[in-house]
């Protein structure tokens, strides 16, 4: 079983009952007011859970999702409409494009800054022309620490919490590199620095030494 599917068999029940990601949706709908002509017909969202975000937010819209783990596939595949892939986003081949790419906190899971070039090079792939990216991600913060039991690389921008390799924080202007690198277009980017991203999963109250939270959206042109 990979940790992903070890992740989801701890919270996957009868019983269980999907809630959407709220800064996620306030994403969507900030994307949604400053393109308020763009209906895309087709979207993608990867690393997308148990769930999916983009539900009834465009008329007409056909949507897909992609997760590594098989749990949350089976699970997002029942209770939704829609082609869903269970891989390594990496890894994924299609001929299809999709008019709109959601990132559900996928990104900074990803091992390496080499992952993330890869990540964004997919991505790019994977968009039809004049489509959209739409992404939070975990950006490096002035005066970061970690949990007791966490490592963070400053050479690699690696966090490790003792036995493996769980998220990837570069900073703003790394990731803002890679993206015009493989050729997308930022026509939003925002780096909120009281907003943190919590990088692990043994609390729930982020603090102030976390992980900023980077909002940025990018056009294929």
């Amino acid at each position: 079983m990979s940790f992903y599917d070890h992740q989801y068999s701890n919270v996957l029940s009868d019983s269980y009952e999907y809630s959407p990601n709220n800064s996620l949706l306030d994403l969507i709908q900030l994307f949604k007011g400053q393109y308020p002509s763009f209906v895309p017909k087709k979207a993608l969202e990867v690393g997308c859970g148990a769930g999916l975000h983009l539900v009834n937010t465009f008329e007409g819209l056909q949507l897909d999702g992609l997760d590594i783990s098989e749990g949350a596939i089976n699970y997002v595949s029942k209770e939704n409409e829609g082609h869903f892939y269970c891989c390594d986003f990496l890894n994924f081949e299609s001929e299809r494009k999709w008019d709109l790419i959601l990132d559900g906190h996928l990104l900074h899971c990803l091992i390496g800054a080499t992952s993330f070039d890869s990540y964004f090079s997919k991505v790019s792939e994977l968009l039809s022309d004049k489509g959209y990216l739409l992404l939070e991600v975990m950006c490096n913060s002035r005066n970061m620490d970690f949990d007791e039991g966490f490592y963070f690389d400053e050479r690699s921008s690696v966090l490790s919490d003792g036995s493996k390799e769980i998220r990837t924080i570069l900073t703003a202007f790394e990731i803002e590199q890679l993206i015009q690198r493989n050729g997308l277009k930022i026509v939003y980017l925002r780096v909120d620095e009281t907003i943190k991203f919590i990088p692990n999963s043994i609390r729930n109250e982020s603090r102030p030494s976390d992980p900023d939270r980077m909002r940025v959206i990018c056009l294929k042109e």
